[in-house]
């Protein structure tokens, strides 16, 4: 069994994979990587990690039982092109879970997002303005699961499978 882990802020994730695992970890961030490597004694998991963009994905198609993403897709220039190389590497009967946030569904959470976006980008270089949920489907998901869990519906924990 397989699990591509992609990570930015969530490194602490490591230490909730059982030890019968193999878990792939990638980040596009040497610094990030070097950081994942301090905290890899944590993991109890079988962990591989590599320098790799979410986009260009180094792996044969339906390689991984699963794909975990965490506050990911904020930061991913196309992020379209990252899901649809997340669905390549899924097995069929894989599944994606994420945790991410998004444009909010409701129109003044919305329209602060979108004007505080420019701001967001230039400090961070993560989009607060993203349509997760489009992205996903046009990308070629289906969605299982989606729950809000943070601020309204800008945080949602999500489940979501590859169209056969």
């Amino acid at each position: 069994m397989g699990s591509l882990h992609s990570s930015f802020y969530t490194l602490s994730n490591l230490k909730f994979y059982p030890e019968n695992v193999n878990v792939t970890a990638i980040d596009f961030s040497p610094r990030m990587l070097s950081y994942a490597q301090k905290r890899a004694k944590e993991c109890r998991a079988k962990l591989r990690l590599l320098q790799m963009d979410v986009q260009h994905l180094q792996f044969d198609d339906n390689t991984f039982d699963s794909v975990v993403s965490t506050c990911v897709f904020c930061s991913v220039p196309d992020p379209i092109a990252g899901l649809r190389e997340i669905h390549r590497v899924l097995k069929p009967e894989g599944r994606l879970l994420m945790i991410e946030h998004m444009l909010s569904d409701h129109f003044p959470i919305a329209l602060v997002l979108h004007l505080l976006n420019p701001f967001m980008v230039r400090l961070t270089g993560a989009n607060v303005n993203r349509r997760t949920m489009d992205n996903l489907r046009m990308a070629g998901f289906t969605i299982q699961k989606m729950q809000c869990i943070a601020l309204s519906d800008v945080f949602r924990l999500i489940v979501a499978t590859p169209n056969k």
